[in-house]
This record gives structure tokens, C-alpha cells and sequence, in this order.
């Protein structure tokens, strides 16, 4: 049976872990914390949801974008171009 060694405990009882020294740690690694702009309680900044009041915090886009709307008018000429062609054709 294979041993894993980072699974034995050492002779304390704690696992052996190759943790990061606290030199290596700088406040850059934690996210900033700012007030939720519907409840104003302090939230992460990366936070995609208010863990407090469940209010969504990045804005979403109902339209689809550009592609969204060059496909609409695409569509909408040609069926004006349909519709054309078919009147004139009388």
C-alpha cells in the first residue's frame, strides 16, 4: 500500500503542509472590502452577490451587446427588402 506523505501526521499530530512564509502574504492579496450599494454593509469587492441582502451587484444587459443588435437590424432589412420585393412585384 503506498504511503502519502503529505497525509502522515508528523510527530506533533499536524499534517505536513507547505504553506506560504507571512513574507509572502501582502495586503494586495486580500480582496477590498466596500459598502453594498443597496444595504450599505461591508461586502467583498469581488462579491457577485450581497451575502446580506441577496441583491445582485454586477449590472447585467438585457439588449445582448452589439452582436444582439446588428442581428436584429440584419433581420429587420432583409424583411423590409421581403416585403419590397413582394409589392413591387404586383
Amino acid at each position: 500500500m503506498p504511503s502519502d506523505s503529505a497525509q502522515q501526521p508528523d510527530d506533533g499530530g499536524d499534517f505536513d503542509r507547505d504553506l506560504p512564509d507571512e513574507s509572502d502574504m501582502d495586503d494586495d492579496d486580500q480582496p477590498d472590502i466596500v459598502p453594498c450599494p443597496h444595504c450599505r454593509r461591508p461586502i467583498s469587492e469581488d462579491a457577485v452577490y450581497c451575502p446580506h441582502c441577496r441583491a445582485a451587484l454586477e449590472e447585467t444587459s438585457s439588449s445582448g451587446g452589439p452582436v444582439m443588435t446588428a442581428a436584429v437590424v440584419i433581420i429587420l432589412a432583409m424583411l423590409a427588402a421581403g416585403l419590397v420585393a413582394i409589392l413591387l412585384r404586383r
